[in-house]
């Protein structure tokens, strides 16, 4: 089965690049943390908490769909 991890931008939620997609399946298999680039800012992001941090400011709601 294929996850796809998305992220909340006000009403819609974004599906995550292919490449920060399996970035982040990796962070959530492993149970830990890490960095991202989303949309050219740096974010942090808590799999396991699903939130992300987007340039050390704003927390975004993150989910792993296709469970």
């Amino acid at each position: 089965m294929t996850f796809q991890w998305v992220y909340q931008a006000g009403n819609t939620w974004v599906p995550f690049d292919g490449n920060n997609n399996r970035v982040l399946e990796q962070f959530w298999r492993s149970s830990r943390n890490g960095q991202v680039i989303v949309n050219r800012l740096p974010a942090v992001v808590y799999p396991r908490q699903l939130q992300m941090l987007v340039n050390n400011n704003t927390w975004v709601r993150i989910v792993r769909t296709g469970c």
